[in-house]
Protein backbone atom coordinates (compact mmCIF):
# COMPACT_ATOMS: atom_id res chain seq x y z
CA UNK A 1 0.00 0.00 0.00
CA UNK A 2 1.54 3.36 -1.15
CA UNK A 3 1.41 6.86 -0.02
CA UNK A 4 0.48 9.48 -2.04
CA UNK A 5 -0.26 13.23 -1.78
CA UNK A 6 -2.96 15.34 -3.46
CA UNK A 7 -3.47 19.27 -3.83
CA UNK A 8 -7.00 20.26 -2.40
CA UNK A 9 -6.95 23.92 -2.92
CA UNK A 10 -8.90 26.41 -2.53
CA UNK A 11 -11.00 23.69 -1.14
CA UNK A 12 -9.42 24.92 2.47
CA UNK A 13 -11.08 28.67 2.64
CA UNK A 14 -14.16 27.26 1.57
CA UNK A 15 -14.88 23.67 3.12
CA UNK A 16 -15.78 25.10 6.53
CA UNK A 17 -18.72 26.90 4.57
CA UNK A 18 -20.82 24.01 3.35
CA UNK A 19 -21.30 22.52 6.67
CA UNK A 20 -24.04 25.62 6.99
CA UNK A 21 -25.20 24.10 3.28
CA UNK A 22 -29.52 24.36 3.03
CA UNK A 23 -28.88 21.02 2.29
CA UNK A 24 -32.26 18.12 3.41
CA UNK A 25 -31.22 14.88 3.85
CA UNK A 26 -32.09 13.22 0.44
CA UNK A 27 -30.65 16.41 -1.69
CA UNK A 28 -27.47 15.75 0.12
CA UNK A 29 -27.61 12.21 -0.73
CA UNK A 30 -28.29 12.77 -4.61
CA UNK A 31 -25.21 14.31 -5.27
CA UNK A 32 -23.30 10.89 -4.69
CA UNK A 33 -26.00 9.51 -7.33
CA UNK A 34 -25.54 12.15 -9.36
CA UNK A 35 -21.77 11.57 -9.87
CA UNK A 36 -22.91 7.69 -10.38
CA UNK A 37 -25.14 8.29 -13.21
CA UNK A 38 -22.76 11.13 -14.47
CA UNK A 39 -19.56 8.18 -14.83
CA UNK A 40 -22.34 5.53 -15.93
CA UNK A 41 -23.67 7.17 -18.62
CA UNK A 42 -20.24 8.35 -20.26
CA UNK A 43 -18.72 5.28 -19.83
CA UNK A 44 -21.73 3.34 -20.52
CA UNK A 45 -20.41 1.23 -23.35
CA UNK A 46 -16.81 0.28 -21.95
CA UNK A 47 -18.79 -1.48 -18.61
CA UNK A 48 -21.02 -3.25 -20.61
CA UNK A 49 -17.87 -4.41 -22.87
CA UNK A 50 -16.27 -5.18 -19.17
CA UNK A 51 -19.50 -7.00 -17.54
CA UNK A 52 -21.45 -7.78 -19.95
CA UNK A 53 -24.47 -6.40 -22.06
CA UNK A 54 -26.98 -6.89 -18.59
CA UNK A 55 -23.95 -4.51 -16.93
CA UNK A 56 -27.08 -2.39 -14.63
CA UNK A 57 -25.63 0.46 -12.51
CA UNK A 58 -26.67 0.16 -9.06
CA UNK A 59 -26.14 2.80 -5.96
CA UNK A 60 -26.61 0.88 -2.44
CA UNK A 61 -26.82 3.66 0.49
CA UNK A 62 -26.61 1.96 3.72
CA UNK A 63 -27.85 3.57 7.15
CA UNK A 64 -25.88 2.41 9.91
CA UNK A 65 -28.01 3.48 12.60
CA UNK A 66 -25.82 1.39 15.34
CA UNK A 67 -22.57 3.26 14.17
CA UNK A 68 -24.56 6.55 12.85
CA UNK A 69 -22.94 6.09 9.82
CA UNK A 70 -23.71 6.56 6.33
CA UNK A 71 -22.15 4.25 3.38
CA UNK A 72 -22.91 4.99 -0.46
CA UNK A 73 -21.16 2.52 -2.57
CA UNK A 74 -21.95 2.36 -6.54
CA UNK A 75 -20.54 0.05 -9.74
CA UNK A 76 -20.15 3.20 -11.79
CA UNK A 77 -16.88 3.54 -13.71
CA UNK A 78 -15.19 4.70 -10.60
CA UNK A 79 -12.50 8.27 -10.32
CA UNK A 80 -9.88 7.92 -12.98
CA UNK A 81 -6.01 8.95 -11.64
CA UNK A 82 -6.05 12.07 -14.39
CA UNK A 83 -9.64 13.18 -12.86
CA UNK A 84 -8.60 12.33 -9.18
CA UNK A 85 -6.91 15.46 -7.89
CA UNK A 86 -10.18 17.19 -9.65
CA UNK A 87 -12.65 15.84 -8.46
CA UNK A 88 -11.45 16.67 -4.25
CA UNK A 89 -10.76 20.18 -5.54
CA UNK A 90 -13.96 22.84 -4.90
CA UNK A 91 -15.21 24.15 -8.04
CA UNK A 92 -13.23 22.21 -10.60
CA UNK A 93 -15.39 21.09 -12.68
CA UNK A 94 -15.34 18.10 -14.67
CA UNK A 95 -13.92 18.59 -18.90
CA UNK A 96 -17.05 17.58 -20.17
CA UNK A 97 -20.32 18.83 -17.89
CA UNK A 98 -22.83 18.32 -19.81
CA UNK A 99 -23.93 15.37 -17.29
CA UNK A 100 -24.95 15.48 -14.20
CA UNK A 101 -22.16 16.15 -12.66
CA UNK A 102 -21.26 19.59 -13.88
CA UNK A 103 -20.29 21.95 -11.09
CA UNK A 104 -17.66 20.18 -9.34
CA UNK A 105 -18.89 21.03 -5.78
CA UNK A 106 -21.72 18.33 -4.55
CA UNK A 107 -19.34 15.28 -3.59
CA UNK A 108 -17.15 18.05 -1.13
CA UNK A 109 -20.59 20.07 -0.13
CA UNK A 110 -22.91 17.27 0.98
CA UNK A 111 -20.30 15.06 2.66
CA UNK A 112 -18.65 18.21 4.23
CA UNK A 113 -22.57 18.76 5.45
CA UNK A 114 -23.01 15.37 6.90
CA UNK A 115 -19.84 14.59 8.54
CA UNK A 116 -16.57 15.82 10.08
CA UNK A 117 -14.71 12.98 8.98
CA UNK A 118 -15.31 11.35 5.37
CA UNK A 119 -13.84 8.63 3.45
CA UNK A 120 -13.31 7.86 -0.40
CA UNK A 121 -12.20 4.92 -1.88
CA UNK A 122 -12.59 4.62 -5.60
CA UNK A 123 -10.98 2.32 -8.17
CA UNK A 124 -11.27 3.04 -12.11
CA UNK A 125 -12.22 0.81 -14.99
CA UNK A 126 -8.99 -0.26 -17.08
CA UNK A 127 -6.86 1.05 -13.84
CA UNK A 128 -4.73 -1.33 -11.37
CA UNK A 129 -4.80 0.95 -8.30
CA UNK A 130 -7.52 1.35 -5.76
CA UNK A 131 -7.27 5.25 -4.61
CA UNK A 132 -8.51 5.73 -0.76
CA UNK A 133 -8.55 9.57 0.40
CA UNK A 134 -9.85 10.92 4.10
CA UNK A 135 -11.09 14.03 5.05
CA UNK A 136 -11.03 15.27 8.55
CA UNK A 137 -12.67 18.48 7.78
CA UNK A 138 -11.81 19.88 11.83
CA UNK A 139 -7.88 19.26 11.40
CA UNK A 140 -7.96 21.01 7.76
CA UNK A 141 -9.22 23.89 8.69
CA UNK A 142 -7.48 24.19 11.51
CA UNK A 143 -3.91 23.59 10.33
CA UNK A 144 -5.04 25.31 6.71
CA UNK A 145 -3.89 21.95 4.61
CA UNK A 146 -3.96 22.56 1.26
CA UNK A 147 -2.41 18.75 0.58
CA UNK A 148 -3.71 15.95 1.57
CA UNK A 149 -2.16 11.71 1.66
CA UNK A 150 -3.75 9.30 -0.03
CA UNK A 151 -3.16 5.13 -0.19
CA UNK A 152 -2.95 3.36 -3.34
CA UNK A 153 -3.66 -0.43 -3.14
CA UNK A 154 -3.15 -3.05 -6.17
CA UNK A 155 -6.56 -4.27 -7.75
CA UNK A 156 -7.42 -6.05 -11.04
CA UNK A 157 -7.85 -3.85 -14.00
CA UNK A 158 -11.66 -4.84 -15.09
CA UNK A 159 -12.93 -4.00 -11.36
CA UNK A 160 -14.93 -0.22 -10.99
CA UNK A 161 -16.25 1.03 -8.07
CA UNK A 162 -17.00 3.83 -5.13
CA UNK A 163 -17.13 3.81 -1.90
CA UNK A 164 -18.08 6.77 0.51
CA UNK A 165 -18.14 6.21 4.19
CA UNK A 166 -19.25 9.13 6.05
CA UNK A 167 -18.28 9.27 9.46
CA UNK A 168 -18.99 11.11 12.59
CA UNK A 169 -22.34 12.64 11.56
CA UNK A 170 -24.07 15.14 13.12
CA UNK A 171 -27.33 15.37 11.25
CA UNK A 172 -27.47 10.98 11.01
CA UNK A 173 -31.39 10.75 10.32
CA UNK A 174 -34.37 9.30 12.37
CA UNK A 175 -35.89 5.48 11.73
CA UNK A 176 -39.04 7.83 10.61
CA UNK A 177 -36.79 9.81 8.31
CA UNK A 178 -35.46 7.47 6.20
CA UNK A 179 -38.65 6.29 4.51
CA UNK A 180 -38.78 9.74 3.50
CA UNK A 181 -35.68 9.88 2.21
CA UNK A 182 -36.38 6.98 0.29
CA UNK A 183 -39.62 8.70 -1.52
CA UNK A 184 -37.58 11.22 -2.23
CA UNK A 185 -34.57 9.64 -3.66
CA UNK A 186 -37.32 7.33 -6.33
CA UNK A 187 -38.98 10.79 -7.18
CA UNK A 188 -35.78 12.69 -7.86
CA UNK A 189 -34.11 9.44 -10.54
CA UNK A 190 -37.68 8.08 -11.29
CA UNK A 191 -37.09 8.27 -15.40
CA UNK A 192 -33.78 6.25 -14.69
CA UNK A 193 -35.55 3.86 -12.43
CA UNK A 194 -38.66 3.45 -14.56
CA UNK A 195 -36.38 3.51 -17.79
CA UNK A 196 -34.32 0.04 -16.39
CA UNK A 197 -30.70 1.52 -16.24
CA UNK A 198 -30.85 2.22 -12.39
CA UNK A 199 -31.10 0.11 -9.44
CA UNK A 200 -31.25 2.45 -6.34
CA UNK A 201 -31.20 0.54 -3.14
CA UNK A 202 -31.23 1.79 0.92
CA UNK A 203 -30.21 -0.41 3.45
CA UNK A 204 -31.13 0.18 7.10
CA UNK A 205 -32.05 -1.76 10.27
CA UNK A 206 -31.42 -5.02 8.57
CA UNK A 207 -33.74 -4.08 6.03
CA UNK A 208 -33.55 -3.50 2.02
CA UNK A 209 -35.10 -1.44 -0.32
CA UNK A 210 -34.99 -1.40 -4.29
CA UNK A 211 -36.60 2.15 -4.75
CA UNK A 212 -39.73 2.37 -7.36
CA UNK A 213 -41.79 5.46 -8.39
CA UNK A 214 -45.13 5.34 -9.48
CA UNK A 215 -46.87 8.08 -11.06
CA UNK A 216 -50.55 9.31 -9.85
CA UNK A 217 -53.45 8.08 -12.00
CA UNK A 218 -54.55 10.03 -15.36
CA UNK A 219 -58.09 11.06 -15.74
CA UNK A 220 -60.07 9.05 -17.61
CA UNK A 221 -63.22 9.97 -18.42
CA UNK A 222 -65.63 11.71 -20.93
CA UNK A 223 -65.29 15.21 -21.98
CA UNK A 224 -67.76 16.91 -19.66
CA UNK A 225 -69.86 18.00 -22.35
CA UNK A 226 -70.92 14.82 -23.74
CA UNK A 227 -70.51 12.77 -20.28
CA UNK A 228 -72.16 9.84 -22.39
CA UNK A 229 -69.71 10.11 -25.01
CA UNK A 230 -66.28 7.92 -25.33
CA UNK A 231 -63.74 7.98 -22.38
CA UNK A 232 -60.83 10.22 -23.49
CA UNK A 233 -56.80 9.54 -21.49
CA UNK A 234 -56.34 13.67 -20.77
CA UNK A 235 -52.60 13.51 -21.29
CA UNK A 236 -51.03 15.76 -23.91
CA UNK A 237 -47.51 15.07 -24.62
CA UNK A 238 -45.83 18.63 -25.13
CA UNK A 239 -43.06 19.39 -27.68
CA UNK A 240 -41.31 22.70 -28.51
CA UNK A 241 -38.27 24.22 -29.33
CA UNK A 242 -37.37 27.95 -29.13
CA UNK A 243 -33.93 30.10 -29.40
CA UNK A 244 -32.78 32.99 -27.74
CA UNK A 245 -31.32 35.84 -29.59
CA UNK A 246 -27.65 34.67 -28.93
CA UNK A 247 -28.43 31.68 -30.55
CA UNK A 248 -29.04 29.64 -27.65
CA UNK A 249 -31.36 26.64 -27.86
CA UNK A 250 -33.83 25.39 -25.15
CA UNK A 251 -36.25 22.67 -25.51
CA UNK A 252 -39.04 21.44 -23.66
CA UNK A 253 -40.44 17.77 -23.56
CA UNK A 254 -42.68 15.71 -21.92
CA UNK A 255 -46.10 15.43 -21.24
CA UNK A 256 -49.24 17.26 -19.38
CA UNK A 257 -52.29 15.55 -17.64
CA UNK A 258 -55.31 15.57 -15.82
CA UNK A 259 -55.22 13.36 -12.31
CA UNK A 260 -57.88 11.08 -11.71
CA UNK A 261 -58.50 12.55 -8.29
CA UNK A 262 -58.07 16.41 -7.31
CA UNK A 263 -55.22 16.66 -5.12
CA UNK A 264 -52.91 19.03 -3.32
CA UNK A 265 -49.98 16.41 -2.86
CA UNK A 266 -49.53 15.51 -6.73
CA UNK A 267 -50.85 18.47 -8.82
CA UNK A 268 -48.70 20.55 -10.73
CA UNK A 269 -45.46 20.10 -13.24
CA UNK A 270 -41.84 18.01 -12.65
CA UNK A 271 -39.40 20.02 -13.98
CA UNK A 272 -36.40 17.45 -15.27
CA UNK A 273 -32.51 18.69 -16.84
CA UNK A 274 -30.92 15.36 -17.72
CA UNK A 275 -33.21 12.91 -16.57
CA UNK A 276 -33.33 14.07 -12.82
CA UNK A 277 -35.80 16.06 -10.96
CA UNK A 278 -34.56 19.67 -10.14
CA UNK A 279 -38.40 20.79 -9.00
CA UNK A 280 -41.31 19.05 -8.13
CA UNK A 281 -40.72 15.85 -5.75
CA UNK A 282 -44.39 15.01 -6.38
CA UNK A 283 -45.81 14.10 -3.07
CA UNK A 284 -43.86 17.20 -0.54
CA UNK A 285 -46.22 20.06 -2.28
CA UNK A 286 -43.08 20.87 -4.13
CA UNK A 287 -44.18 20.78 -7.57
CA UNK A 288 -44.02 24.08 -10.30
CA UNK A 289 -47.35 25.70 -10.25
CA UNK A 290 -47.18 28.20 -13.11
CA UNK A 291 -49.92 31.65 -12.59
CA UNK A 292 -52.00 30.00 -15.04
CA UNK A 293 -52.91 26.81 -12.82
CA UNK A 294 -55.57 29.71 -11.60
CA UNK A 295 -56.30 30.07 -7.61
CA UNK A 296 -55.08 27.46 -4.86
CA UNK A 297 -58.93 26.04 -4.52
CA UNK A 298 -59.62 26.04 -8.00
CA UNK A 299 -60.27 22.73 -9.94
CA UNK A 300 -57.34 23.46 -12.59
CA UNK A 301 -54.82 24.02 -9.78
CA UNK A 302 -56.25 20.72 -8.00
CA UNK A 303 -55.87 18.83 -10.88
CA UNK A 304 -53.55 20.04 -13.20
CA UNK A 305 -49.78 17.92 -13.44
CA UNK A 306 -46.96 16.49 -15.53
CA UNK A 307 -43.48 16.17 -16.52
CA UNK A 308 -41.51 18.37 -18.43
CA UNK A 309 -37.91 17.60 -19.59
CA UNK A 310 -36.21 21.01 -19.88
CA UNK A 311 -33.07 21.18 -22.10
CA UNK A 312 -30.83 24.75 -21.98
CA UNK A 313 -31.96 26.09 -19.31
CA UNK A 314 -29.56 27.25 -16.15
CA UNK A 315 -29.96 25.40 -12.81
CA UNK A 316 -29.03 26.52 -9.18
CA UNK A 317 -25.69 24.91 -8.28
CA UNK A 318 -27.30 22.35 -5.83
CA UNK A 319 -29.75 21.36 -8.58
CA UNK A 320 -32.62 22.20 -6.20
CA UNK A 321 -34.11 24.73 -8.77
CA UNK A 322 -34.21 26.55 -12.13
CA UNK A 323 -32.85 29.64 -12.60
CA UNK A 324 -36.03 32.15 -13.40
CA UNK A 325 -34.53 34.38 -16.15
CA UNK A 326 -36.39 35.73 -19.13
CA UNK A 327 -36.21 32.18 -21.31
CA UNK A 328 -37.75 30.58 -18.03
CA UNK A 329 -40.66 33.17 -18.32
CA UNK A 330 -40.65 32.18 -21.97
CA UNK A 331 -41.03 28.35 -21.36
CA UNK A 332 -44.14 28.95 -19.11
CA UNK A 333 -45.63 31.22 -21.69
CA UNK A 334 -45.79 29.15 -24.86
CA UNK A 335 -46.73 26.13 -22.47
CA UNK A 336 -49.49 28.23 -21.12
CA UNK A 337 -50.62 28.76 -25.02
CA UNK A 338 -49.69 25.04 -26.48
CA UNK A 339 -52.34 24.05 -23.65
CA UNK A 340 -55.05 26.70 -24.56
CA UNK A 341 -54.72 26.36 -28.17
CA UNK A 342 -55.45 22.78 -28.81
CA UNK A 343 -59.08 22.34 -29.28
CA UNK A 344 -58.64 18.62 -30.15
CA UNK A 345 -57.24 17.94 -25.93
CA UNK A 346 -58.88 20.99 -24.15
CA UNK A 347 -57.03 19.79 -21.11
CA UNK A 348 -57.17 23.26 -19.27
CA UNK A 349 -61.44 23.09 -19.85
CA UNK A 350 -61.54 19.58 -18.53
CA UNK A 351 -59.81 20.31 -15.91
CA UNK A 352 -61.87 23.10 -14.73
CA UNK A 353 -65.23 21.83 -15.90
CA UNK A 354 -64.90 17.64 -14.94
CA UNK A 355 -67.38 16.83 -12.08
CA UNK A 356 -65.82 13.77 -10.80
CA UNK A 357 -67.77 10.64 -10.26
CA UNK A 358 -67.33 8.84 -7.52
CA UNK A 359 -66.49 5.19 -6.67
CA UNK A 360 -70.43 3.33 -5.40
CA UNK A 361 -67.60 2.33 -2.49
CA UNK A 362 -67.73 6.33 -2.13
CA UNK A 363 -71.03 7.20 -2.13
CA UNK A 364 -72.28 4.13 -0.27
CA UNK A 365 -70.37 5.89 2.76
CA UNK A 366 -71.61 9.54 2.12
CA UNK A 367 -74.93 7.88 1.62
CA UNK A 368 -74.61 6.00 5.31
CA UNK A 369 -72.75 8.98 6.78
CA UNK A 370 -75.41 11.65 5.79
CA UNK A 371 -78.74 9.93 6.46
CA UNK A 372 -77.35 8.84 10.02
CA UNK A 373 -76.64 12.38 10.85
CA UNK A 374 -80.78 13.82 9.21
CA UNK A 375 -81.83 11.10 11.23
CA UNK A 376 -80.55 12.52 14.66
CA UNK A 377 -82.88 15.82 14.34
CA UNK A 378 -84.39 17.21 17.68
CA UNK A 379 -87.94 14.73 16.94
CA UNK A 380 -89.38 17.13 20.13
CA UNK A 381 -88.63 20.39 17.97
CA UNK A 382 -89.92 19.69 14.99
CA UNK A 383 -93.47 20.04 15.35
CA UNK A 384 -93.10 23.76 16.45
CA UNK A 385 -90.81 24.43 13.54
CA UNK A 386 -94.21 24.33 10.73
CA UNK A 387 -96.51 26.63 9.61
CA UNK A 388 -99.56 24.67 8.67
CA UNK A 389 -101.52 25.65 5.65
CA UNK A 390 -102.96 23.10 2.64
CA UNK A 391 -101.71 21.67 -0.29
CA UNK A 392 -103.16 19.32 -3.02
CA UNK A 393 -101.88 15.75 -2.82
CA UNK A 394 -100.32 14.02 -5.34
CA UNK A 395 -101.62 10.81 -7.21
CA UNK A 396 -99.35 7.96 -5.80
CA UNK A 397 -96.96 7.13 -8.87
CA UNK A 398 -95.91 3.59 -9.40
CA UNK A 399 -91.94 4.08 -9.25
CA UNK A 400 -89.54 1.50 -9.10
CA UNK A 401 -88.13 0.85 -5.30
CA UNK A 402 -84.37 1.13 -5.23
CA UNK A 403 -82.12 -1.58 -5.42
CA UNK A 404 -81.85 -2.28 -1.98
CA UNK A 405 -77.93 -3.25 -2.50
CA UNK A 406 -77.77 0.24 -3.59
CA UNK A 407 -79.43 2.44 -1.20
CA UNK A 408 -79.36 3.11 2.86
CA UNK A 409 -82.35 4.18 4.63
CA UNK A 410 -83.10 5.13 8.26
CA UNK A 411 -86.42 5.82 9.80
CA UNK A 412 -87.21 8.02 12.86
CA UNK A 413 -90.58 8.69 14.32
CA UNK A 414 -92.19 11.96 15.30
CA UNK A 415 -95.43 13.54 17.26
CA UNK A 416 -96.82 16.18 15.62
CA UNK A 417 -100.14 17.64 17.22
CA UNK A 418 -100.97 14.45 18.77
CA UNK A 419 -100.14 12.14 16.19
CA UNK A 420 -97.30 9.83 15.15
CA UNK A 421 -95.65 10.27 12.32
CA UNK A 422 -92.86 8.03 10.50
CA UNK A 423 -90.13 9.41 8.48
CA UNK A 424 -88.57 7.35 6.13
CA UNK A 425 -85.04 8.90 4.82
CA UNK A 426 -83.23 7.75 1.72
CA UNK A 427 -79.77 8.27 -0.07
CA UNK A 428 -79.96 6.03 -3.07
CA UNK A 429 -76.71 4.86 -5.72
CA UNK A 430 -79.19 3.54 -7.87
CA UNK A 431 -78.85 4.76 -11.11
CA UNK A 432 -81.90 3.46 -12.23
CA UNK A 433 -83.64 6.20 -10.22
CA UNK A 434 -83.87 8.94 -12.52
CA UNK A 435 -85.85 12.04 -10.18
CA UNK A 436 -83.12 14.09 -7.83
CA UNK A 437 -85.71 13.96 -4.89
CA UNK A 438 -88.82 12.16 -4.34
CA UNK A 439 -91.18 12.57 -1.49
CA UNK A 440 -94.50 10.80 -0.17
CA UNK A 441 -95.17 7.06 0.22
CA UNK A 442 -94.91 5.83 -3.81
CA UNK A 443 -91.43 4.72 -3.98
CA UNK A 444 -91.50 2.60 -0.37
CA UNK A 445 -92.14 -0.94 -0.37
CA UNK A 446 -95.94 -1.94 0.41
CA UNK A 447 -95.75 -2.89 3.76
CA UNK A 448 -94.16 0.21 4.52
CA UNK A 449 -97.18 2.37 3.07
CA UNK A 450 -99.49 4.04 5.94
CA UNK A 451 -100.71 6.79 7.24
CA UNK A 452 -98.79 9.37 8.84
CA UNK A 453 -95.58 7.85 7.02
CA UNK A 454 -93.51 10.12 4.73
CA UNK A 455 -90.58 9.10 2.60
CA UNK A 456 -87.92 11.14 1.33
CA UNK A 457 -85.42 9.83 -0.94
CA UNK A 458 -82.34 11.81 -2.77
CA UNK A 459 -80.18 9.95 -5.62
CA UNK A 460 -76.88 10.69 -5.12
CA UNK A 461 -75.78 9.36 -8.61
CA UNK A 462 -77.88 12.12 -10.40
CA UNK A 463 -76.06 15.18 -12.70
CA UNK A 464 -76.60 17.37 -10.30
CA UNK A 465 -75.15 16.03 -7.39
CA UNK A 466 -72.50 14.15 -9.13
CA UNK A 467 -71.63 18.45 -10.11
CA UNK A 468 -71.97 19.33 -6.98
CA UNK A 469 -71.48 17.43 -3.94
CA UNK A 470 -69.89 14.01 -5.22
CA UNK A 471 -69.15 12.41 -1.67
CA UNK A 472 -68.72 15.51 0.51
CA UNK A 473 -70.43 14.88 3.75
CA UNK A 474 -71.28 18.41 4.68
CA UNK A 475 -72.74 19.09 0.81
CA UNK A 476 -74.68 15.85 0.89
CA UNK A 477 -76.39 16.56 4.41
CA UNK A 478 -77.14 20.01 3.74
CA UNK A 479 -79.05 19.16 0.26
CA UNK A 480 -80.80 16.19 2.56
CA UNK A 481 -81.85 18.79 5.05
CA UNK A 482 -83.73 20.91 2.99
CA UNK A 483 -85.46 17.78 0.80
CA UNK A 484 -86.57 16.68 4.69
CA UNK A 485 -88.13 19.82 4.95
CA UNK A 486 -89.48 20.20 2.13
CA UNK A 487 -91.16 16.42 2.33
CA UNK A 488 -92.50 16.71 5.77
CA UNK A 489 -94.04 20.56 5.16
CA UNK A 490 -95.41 18.44 2.04
CA UNK A 491 -97.34 15.69 3.77
CA UNK A 492 -98.37 17.84 6.75
CA UNK A 493 -100.05 19.90 4.56
CA UNK A 494 -102.01 16.37 2.94
CA UNK A 495 -103.13 15.28 5.61
CA UNK A 496 -104.80 18.98 6.85
CA UNK A 497 -107.28 18.48 3.92
CA UNK A 498 -108.53 21.64 2.18
CA UNK A 499 -107.03 24.19 4.41
CA UNK A 500 -105.96 27.04 2.54
CA UNK A 501 -102.47 27.52 1.55
CA UNK A 502 -99.92 29.63 -0.31
CA UNK A 503 -96.74 29.59 -1.95
CA UNK A 504 -95.23 31.85 0.88
CA UNK A 505 -96.51 29.71 3.55
CA UNK A 506 -95.18 26.79 2.45
CA UNK A 507 -91.33 28.19 2.09
CA UNK A 508 -92.06 29.86 5.22
CA UNK A 509 -92.26 26.52 6.47
CA UNK A 510 -89.30 25.63 4.92
CA UNK A 511 -87.47 28.32 6.25
CA UNK A 512 -88.85 27.70 10.00
CA UNK A 513 -87.80 24.04 9.99
CA UNK A 514 -84.11 24.80 8.14
CA UNK A 515 -84.04 28.18 10.77
CA UNK A 516 -84.38 25.50 13.95
CA UNK A 517 -84.79 21.70 14.00
CA UNK A 518 -82.96 21.09 10.61
CA UNK A 519 -79.81 23.62 11.06
CA UNK A 520 -78.42 21.69 14.14
CA UNK A 521 -75.74 19.28 14.15
CA UNK A 522 -75.94 16.36 16.25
Amino acid sequence: MEKHTIDITPSVSVIGHFRNQAYTHWGALAEYVDNALDSYIKNKERLKQVDSEDYKLRVTIIFDTSNEEIIVRDNAAGISADRLEDAFKTGEPPEDNTGLSEFGVGMKASSTWWSDLWQVTSKAIDEKEERTIQFDIPKIIRTKTEELNFEITPRPAQTHYTVIHLKKISKFPKPSQIKTINEHLASIYRYFINSGELDLVVESNNSKDILSFQLPKTLYAPFYEDTKGPNILWRKEIKFDFTSPSKKNFSVKGYVGILEQMSYKYNGFTLLRRGRVIEGNQGDNSTYKPDFMGPQNGAIYRRLFGELHLDGFEVAYDKGQFIVDTFFDQFITILKETLEEDKDMPILLQADKHAARATKKQIKKAAEEAVKNVSKIDKKDIQGDLLIVKTDSEESRDIKIADKDKTYWETFNLNFKGAMWTVFVECSYDESITALFEVGTHFLPNDKRSPNTVGIRLSLVHEYMTNFAGTDKKTIQAVLRIIVSMGLTEALYEELGNQEFSANSFRQSMNDLLSKSLSKIK
